[in-house]
């Protein structure tokens, strides 16, 4: 561990500290003093020594001090140095650079110039930099062990938790893994994904599968009305035993009607055209049925795109209702917190200097201290508005709801204009369906009128109950072959919501094996959260560490929150009191000094209101207001 403690420090024109030794000798120190006597001063300049910067970090921060107008004073230099307990000085000067061009009688200021030293060597800035990194890791890092309320209060809560597990360690995804033994299958689900990548696959599949789930049952329904009163396979058998009975009654009487005709030209003339009428009926009943099957298959597949664009477009039409309400909540409350702003922003100080009392001037430092209060009170009211409007109607917010309403409108219109154009293509497709009605066609008449124009040989007659029996079973057996081929094409579509059903089952199956993944994702992370809360929390003796906050939705959301403890429990370091907060602070700082390893002087801004200091090890100096000194004591 390497303590730096200060032995001596001297500011020289620094802010509003003309000149000023103190000199610990690496013990602790508090300095007493009125406000504005130069407290945090001597703080700003021991961190502007080391980062360029002042104890808060300010970017913009110039040590230059300034005369009674509030204008710089020029042609002095800015010194501070620091003189540590193992003899080492750290030394830097801030000055003017005054440059007299030719021809002119005074010299301009050009410039500024900065020069270090180390033991009186001077350095380059770089070198400067590069010794102060190897003294405690850079300026963030300083400002982490030397100012007490940095960490959990100004210090961005990302970087803050990012140092907590960098100190306290991450917790591994095995080490969570072996924690919970409903995790031992979560590898293999995963594969090769993190648990993050994971969850955005399996919520993006979890989408496509109940987008396909969902219309399958409308499918299956389209497939079922049109196989109503679809045959059983006896119902086939049945049919096809009939045409077979028939056919052989049909072949008994043909050689009936050649016995009587044999050797007859007209009936062999009839007989052929009769079989080219029985082949070209067989043509046409197979051509419809597959008219028939092209006609069920496109049906299904409109219905399914109707289905399809209508379940996209539902949330779409809710959002073009809610979004319009919403931008316009938004926007009527930015113009409130704007009017508010204002009205804040032209309150003025009405507070005076004259006592209501005693009818006398008030102290100036009394009525700075009023302005000051009044000040802050407006800055902290406008910085709560600012945070309101971030959060509820920043700009922003409202573009970005413009644009998602645009976005959902005209991507409802287009759905909306393809829904009509599927309507009206499967009631023009339904209006056409295709007909069988072999009977009412030109060439069946065709081939009738063949039949009846063939003469009867006068010498040879078959009885007529024989040819109206032969006419009668020919009939049938078209019409129960009629009826087979339509059995067959229902069979086929009968065929299709078996397959529907056994999709419908292996995507359940699926999206039931996608659940179970999340869940256990869930699971991991919520593991994950509580050994990373106890592995940070256990390096620290009373404060504990919120790391995440579990949200409406059941997300989680990463945050990081310091939490002390208090008589009801822990209360947020934002919401204790001041002595709590600065007792935190060095308990904070002790952990991480341990942690890297060195331990700086800590600058422990209105220590006055802590009575029961933390312990440090290393050198701490209280900054106390003390009404009574309008100079700087030390002690």
């Amino acid at each position: 561990m390497t303590t730096l403690k200060i032995a001596r420090m001297s500011i020289q024109n620094f802010c509003a500290v003309k000149s000023l030794e103190i000199a610990p000798n690496g013990s602790d120190l508090s300095v007493f003093g009125d406000n504005a006597t130069g407290k945090t001063t001597i703080a700003n300049a021991f961190a502007w020594l080391f980062t360029g910067k002042n104890a808060a970090g300010t970017a913009e921060f110039d040590p230059a001090p300034l005369d009674g107008d509030n204008a710089k004073i020029h042609n002095i230099e800015t010194e501070v140095s620091v003189e540590f307990t193992d003899g080492t000085e750290y030394r830097r000067v801030f000055c003017e650079v005054w440059t007299k061009k030719r021809g002119e009688l005074t010299a301009q200021l050009t410039g500024t110039k900065t020069t270090y030293f180390k033991d009186g060597v001077p350095l380059k800035e770089k070198e400067f930099n590069a010794e102060t990194d190897r003294l405690f890791g850079g300026s963030e890092r300083f400002r982490i062990l030397t100012a007490v309320g940095y960490f959990p209060a100004v210090m961005d809560w990302k970087a803050r938790r990012k140092t907590l597990i960098e100190i306290c360690g991450a917790v591994s995804d095995s080490d969570v893994i072996s924690a919970a033994e409903e995790l031992s299958y979560l590898p293999e689900i995963l594969g090769n994904h993190s648990v993050d990548d994971y969850l955005k696959i399996v919520k993006s599949r979890k989408t496509a599968l109940k987008k396909e789930i969902d219309t399958i049952p409308a499918r299956i329904s389209e497939n079922k009305n049109a196989a109503e009163g679809a045959p059983t396979a006896e119902d086939i058998a049945d049919i096809e035993t009939r045409i077979n009975s028939l056919e052989t009654e049909e072949k008994a009487l043909s050689a009936k009607v050649e016995s009587y005709s044999k050797s007859t030209a007209a009936d062999a003339r009839r007989n052929e055209i009769r079989q080219e009428l029985e082949r070209r009926r067989t043509e046409y009943l197979s051509a419809y049925n597959k008219e028939i099957s092209k006609y069920n298959v496109k049906v299904l597949e409109l219905a399914t795109r109707r289905d399809e664009i209508f379940a996209e477009r539902s949330p779409l039409l809710v959002k073009k209702t809610e979004l319009p309400r919403r931008i316009s909540e938004m926007k009527s409350q930015r113009e409130k917190l704007r009017i508010a702003c204002e009205e804040i922003k032209a309150r003025v100080y009405e507070g005076g200097d004259i006592c209501p009392c005693c009818g006398q001037a008030l102290p100036p430092e009394q009525v700075e201290k009023a302005i000051s209060e009044f000040n802050k009170k407006k800055s902290e009211e406008l910085a709560e508005i600012s945070e309101k409007a971030r959060a509820t109607c920043h700009k922003d917010l409202i573009a970005k709801a413009e644009e998602e309403l645009s976005r959902a409108a005209s991507r409802a219109d287009e759905l909306t204009e393809q829904y009509n154009a599927v309507l009206a293509e499967l009631a023009e497709l339904r209006e056409n369906k295709p007909v069988n009605d072999f009977e009412e066609t030109a060439k069946y008449a065709e081939f009738i009128a063949k039949i009846a124009a063939v003469k009867d040989d006068e010498s040879v007659k078959v009885p007529d109950e024989i040819v109206e029996k032969y006419s009668e079973i020919t009939a049938k057996i078209a019409e129960e072959k009629e009826k087979l081929y339509k059995a067959q094409a229902v069979r086929n579509i009968c065929g299709r919501i078996a397959e529907l059903e056994e999709q419908q089952k292996s995507l359940a199956a699926e999206y039931a094996q996608c659940e179970k993944g999340e869940f256990l994702c869930e699971v991991f992370i919520r593991t994950k959260i509580a050994l990373l809360d106890e592995r940070i929390n256990s390096r620290f003796k009373t404060l504990k560490f919120k790391l995440f906050h579990e949200q409406q939705n059941g997300g989680l959301q990463e945050i990081c929150k310091v939490l002390i403890p208090c008589e009801s429990g822990l209360v947020e370091y934002e919401k204790a009191n001041n002595a709590a907060q600065i007792n935190a602070g060095i308990e904070i700082i002790n952990v991480i000094s341990e942690h890297f390893g060195v331990e700086l002087p800590v600058f422990c801004d209105n220590a006055e209101s802590v009575t029961a200091l933390s312990e440090y090890g290393g050198q701490m100096i209280r900054l106390v207001v003390s009404e009574n000194d309008k100079k700087l004591r030390f002690e």
